[in-house]
């Protein structure tokens, strides 16, 4: 049974096996993935979320400070896009509104994120 998280509403996962169960049971508007986690790191989240047909839609955004453009190739091969930490805000937001299709106008109004997780 898949749930709706409330509008603006972000959940934190500490590892890719708990990140996936997350995905696979909640309606989710975008995965933030970082590559170094336990238990199953960020690629190969990446590639069971592609490969589940009820999460293959899923945008992916990877934030990492991963230098090697092979990798960062392979990752967006598996279908993520790449953000290198570290970044700004505002860099974030944009990435996020063009992952999510979310307009300007459609955005709530803020220009904050309103997030109260780990920094990145």
């Amino acid at each position: 049974m898949q749930t709706t998280l409330a509008p603006g509403e972000t959940r934190y996962e500490s590892d890719g096996e708990k990140g996936l169960k997350v995905l696979e049971s909640n309606r989710i508007d975008l995965a933030l993935v970082d590559l170094n986690m336990p238990h199953m790191n960020g690629e190969e989240m990446i590639q069971r979320t592609k490969q589940n047909p009820a999460t293959a839609n899923i945008p992916i955004l990877v934030v990492s400070t991963e230098s090697s453009e092979t990798r960062i190739d392979r990752i967006r091969s598996h279908g993520a896009d790449f953000l290198h930490k570290p970044f700004t805000p505002e860099i974030l937001r944009t990435a996020v509104r063009e992952l999510t299709g979310v307009s300007n106008e459609e955005f709530d109004g803020t220009d904050s994120l309103r997030y109260s997780g780990p920094d990145f």
